[in-house]
């Protein structure tokens, strides 16, 4: 982990890679601008940063820091070679517990002022504005939000806001998570469904990173392949998940879930959210669902086969839900596959019937 703190000389440097004994030290959660504005790994290393627009949050940063008498804090535009893959991965697989273990988190609202001039109505000098920061629609913000024990919330003027707990019924307003998840360290009494809600709203720049910034919201680790697209790294995550659910013998909550965004479907192309659909329900409701929504499996089916799913958009026939195994989506529609089927099915009948002529 490199960190980064202020020599005799007055200027900011990183630190050595830090493995195992990590000092106390501060984290900065904000939001990125333009990649030209931003201060780099490369930049802190060849000392080329301070030119750069970016470079103010890493001075608000090191000296609110000072203040809270720390002499260490992690920035992650500068703090993270990208270079690296193998950095890379362990940084982001990483990054839930580092916002957990630090000693103090800035959350830095570039787009939140204090000034009144800029706010309007001019009753409430910043809460307008706060409810409409881009902080909040953020992927990556919703870990940086709920890992650590507090969060304090700055304004672009540095001047501070409140935090986690004072500002409790603004964030539950803007962000709908719960108090009680605002409150706590742990986020295992929330249910699956609901902890992927909370991502609902919320956007990335790079696709694959809406199931990226989910890993520690769901404690799951998975290596990155960026390129690969948001259905194919939202399905490693929700299997990563499934096969964590199942180690703890939590078999009723396997994780095949809604699309958490109106861009984003899994399975078929006319799939629509709706919510998941477990063994103990399946048996309770049996198999009479409406079309469109999602399947309860036959109650003849629970048991090794209780893991079936099938895409929303599929007409609720035996055939389809046959064809859906744990959520692995293939290219062709269910209702394509159960075209094939029927076809196969018919040419099987008439070799039959010219076996018995």
């Amino acid at each position: 982990m490199w960190l980064l703190t202020r020599g005799e000389n007055g200027e900011i440097a990183l630190t050595e890679d830090r493995v195992g004994q990590i000092p106390d030290y501060a984290i900065l959660s904000h939001t990125w601008g333009p990649n030209a504005d931003e201060v780099t790994f490369a930049d802190m290393r060849e000392g080329t940063g301070r030119g750069k627009k970016g470079y103010g949050k890493i001075e608000f940063c090191a000296k609110q820091a000072a203040r809270d008498g720390l002499h260490y804090f992690w920035v992650d535009t500068c703090c993270i070679d990208k270079s690296n893959k193998a950095e890379l991965d362990e940084a982001i697989n990483s990054m839930f517990q580092w916002y957990r273990n630090a000693a103090r988190c800035y959350a830095y609202l570039t787009d939140v002022s204090t000034n009144p001039a800029q706010n309007n109505p001019p009753g409430t000098p910043w809460e307008q504005a706060l409810l409409a920061s881009r902080w909040f629609t953020r992927g990556w913000t919703l870990q940086e939000l709920l890992a650590p024990a507090s969060v304090a919330f700055f304004s672009q003027e540095h001047v501070r806001l409140g935090d986690k707990a004072s500002l409790q019924r603004q964030i539950h307003k803007i962000t709908r998570i719960p108090i009680s998840a605002l409150q706590t360290s742990s986020l295992s009494s929330f249910s699956l469904e609901e902890r992927f809600s909370w991502a609902e709203r919320r956007e990335t720049t790079r696709p694959e990173d809406r199931a990226y910034c989910l890993l520690g919201i769901f404690g799951v680790f998975i290596p990155l392949i960026y390129g690969e697209g948001t259905e194919n790294a939202m399905r490693r995550l929700k299997r990563e998940i499934d096969e964590t659910q199942k180690r703890q013998g939590n078999v009723t909550s396997h994780i095949w879930v809604f699309a958490f965004a109106k861009n984003l479907q899994y399975g078929c192309e006319n799939s629509t959210p709706a919510p998941i659909e477990t063994a103990r329900t399946a048996t309770r409701r049996g198999s009479k669902v409406r079309a469109g929504g999602s399947r309860a499996i036959p109650s003849s089916n629970i048991g090794n086969k209780a893991r079936r799913r099938v895409c929303f958009g599929c007409p609720p026939t035996r055939a389809a839900e046959s064809r859906c195994w744990r959520g692995i989506w293939r290219t062709t529609s269910c209702a394509a596959r159960m075209r094939e089927r029927r076809a196969t099915s018919s040419s099987r009948r008439t070799l039959k019937t010219r076996d018995r002529r």
